[in-house]
């Protein structure tokens, strides 16, 4: 499985992803803190709780109301 961190870091990093610059620098310090070991990220984790978003998270207003949220 993909580290989702990692492979949007690199997207942003080669220009296949658009950021802004805010965005940019807190993927540079998120991912250097994850390599120096200061951070931990657990994919299974970040799954499991995606899929509940998207199972129990809804539009409450706007054109997509009520339809589930889906997370990118």
């Amino acid at each position: 499985m993909d580290n989702w961190i990692y492979t949007y870091y690199q997207g942003i990093r080669n220009g296949n992803e658009t950021a802004g610059r805010w965005v940019t620098l807190l993927y540079e310090k998120i991912v250097a803190g994850i390599e120096s070991k200061e951070y931990f990220f657990d994919q299974s984790k970040a799954t499991k709780a995606i899929d509940w978003i998207e199972a129990h998270c809804h539009h409450t207003e706007g054109p997509l109301a009520p339809g589930p949220l889906k997370l990118e």
